[in-house]
């Protein structure tokens, strides 16, 4: 993806604490993940490596799957393991969000001076470093209502306590920093700290830098935390970068990420001395481990305008949708939804898991998705604000094998639908592959091959996008 993609079009951002002009984003983005937890973790799914051998890696490659028939398990008192010595309570597995638009919140102009991503964490561990999106306009001349003003600033990000209160917001207890960095290296000129740097490995999209911390620190299983964005620039009011967010718009995050905790992934901002929910926003965002590890919110651009870069498609009696995934871990799957809107015609669809080689092994319907009037050829911002998850859970206990191909596909029953999807950091931003589902989303017209969503207007890649998907599972006792 370009810069010019990871932010928005010419347009504005809202005033103060409000969203900063991310509403129009073209190129679409996807769908978070495989996310684990132990057992007292709700809708989290076990951290994921880089590699294949880490921890609830997701494997790569497409794998020589077998039918995994209809086989069903009894399950014991042990969940199916996610790597070395580390159980896992998997919950879903997917990517469960359905976003309007991505929605950054300034940190420094008029109001703001931090905005924080709420964040607990499926195990303990020794966190080293973390990959943010701090979005910034080179070329633009930016300001009040933008995503930056003046020369960008300094930041810093600092990983702190939560206060345990209802409100959740964090202490100002530092567990960890990352010293000051330069926010917008295409802009700055010097207006913060002499000792900032760019940070980031060389080959990092400067909107999507990994910054280390300068001290490892262990977090606990769990356990809230903030990573926070501070401005620590001389003049934060007239020089300032943006934390970037997911939204759900005007509508609350339940039925959008109906699987996240209403705390899970959240942002909240200061100004004046207080702390504030943005209750439509949730976070984008990857944590890194010294065992390889990581864990977060790979998915990035949502592409809320027209045009075949859309990380949305129809289903119709001549058109079918499809995700190919290839799971880490073995799953226990007792049910499956998909992110959608109503058209026409009969209102629902039918969902089938298949494997590599065709072989049906469950059928279920997903029905009464809410209506609506999609806007133009690849549906537009009046989907993306009426969607809604609808599914099946009566799948008996399949079993899904580590390292296969499999396929979830979206059929017409005779009406037409949305069916919505997020763009995979993990292949364009240097997310890891263990904050996104392994694979992409493709369609079928008129009965022909089956291929990728294209991006943009490059035919020649269709690999970038992952429906709005989960899988429901049940792989230990007592999930819940």
């Amino acid at each position: 993806m370009s810069l010019e993609t990871a932010t928005s079009d010419n347009a504005p951002a809202t005033t103060g604490p409000t969203t900063g002009g991310s509403a129009v984003k073209v190129a679409a983005a996807v769908a978070v993940v495989l996310l684990a937890g132990l057992a007292a973790f709700l809708g989290l799914r076990a951290l994921s490596g880089d590699d294949d051998n880490a921890l609830g890696s997701q494997i790569d490659g497409q794998g020589d799957a077998t039918s995994a028939g209809t086989e069903t398990t009894e399950l014991t008192t042990e969940a199916v393991p996610a790597g070395p010595g580390v159980p896992s309570v998997f919950r879903y597995y997917g990517n469960p969000q359905i976003a309007i638009s991505l929605a950054d919140t300034e940190a420094g102009g008029q109001a703001i001076t931090a905005v924080s991503h709420r964040i607990r964490f499926p195990r303990s561990g020794t966190l080293t470093a973390v990959r943010p999106f701090v979005v910034f306009r080179p070329g633009q001349e930016g300001g009040d209502n933008f995503y930056h003003k003046g020369d960008g600033s300094t930041i810093e990000f600092r990983l702190e306590t939560d206060d345990d209160t209802p409100a959740h917001i964090p202490t100002g207890e530092v567990l960890a920093r990352t010293g000051n960095l330069i926010g917008g290296p295409e802009l700055y000129a010097g207006s913060g700290p002499a000792d900032a740097i760019i940070g980031g490995d060389e080959d990092d999209d400067s909107h999507f830098r990994k910054f280390s911390f300068i001290e490892p620190v262990q977090v606990e299983a769990d356990t809230w935390y903030h990573l926070v964005m501070y401005n620590t620039g001389n003049d934060a009011r007239n020089n300032f970068v943006s934390y970037d967010n997911f939204n759900s718009g005007d509508r609350d995050r339940d039925p959008v990420v109906p699987v996240f905790d209403d705390l899970d992934f959240a942002v909240v901002y200061e100004s004046n001395g207080e702390w504030t929910n943005r209750d439509e926003h949730w976070a984008i965002g990857d944590y890194y481990f010294d065992d390889g590890t990581s864990y977060g919110n790979g998915y990035m651009e949502v592409g809320s305008v027209n045009g075949p870069d859309r990380a949305s498609n129809f289903v119709s009696p001549t058109q079918s949708v499809r995700q190919r995934f290839v799971p880490g871990e073995d799953l226990i799957v007792t049910g499956a939804h998909v992110g959608g809107m109503h058209v026409d015609g009969p209102n629902a669809v039918t969902l089938a898991l298949t494997d590599a080689d065709g072989t049906v092994v469950w059928e279920g319907d997903a029905t009464d998705f809410p209506t609506g009037v999609p806007s133009g050829e690849a549906v537009g911002t009046p989907t993306l604000r009426v969607a809604e998850f609808r599914g099946d859970d009566t799948a008996p206990d399949i079993i899904l094998k580590a390292g296969q191909t499999y396929f979830l596909e979206v059929e017409s029953t005779g009406g037409t639908h949305v069916i919505t999807g997020l763009r995979d950091g993990a292949l364009s931003y240097g997310f890891s592959q263990g904050s996104t589902v392994n694979g992409f989303a493709e369609l079928s017209s008129d009965g022909g091959d089956w291929m990728g969503w294209q991006l943009g207007a490059e035919d020649g890649i269709r690999d970038q996008f992952d429906l709005s998907f989960y899988l429901v599972t049940a792989n230990c006792v007592g999930c819940g």
